[in-house]
């Protein structure tokens, strides 16, 4: 496993996690960034991060991206 595919998966969690702290930061939470924190590492939330960093590395080795 090379550093650049080490790179792009670490990049794509953390891109993943910081989109769904964002939403329940803003939707969820009511602006309270602890809370936000809080909702994150919850079951659901952790879910969603998952789920939404398959989609991206679903899409991106359909597009011929991944390598």
């Amino acid at each position: 496993m090379s550093l650049y595919l080490i790179g792009n998966l670490l990049g794509r969690l953390a891109i993943s996690y910081a989109l769904v702290w964002l939403v329940i930061w803003l939707v969820f939470s009511h602006r309270e960034w602890r809370a936000a924190f809080r909702k994150t590492h919850r079951w659901y939330g952790l879910v969603t991060v998952v789920a939404l960093f398959a989609v991206g590395i679903a899409a991106s080795v359909a597009n011929g991206r991944f390598s």
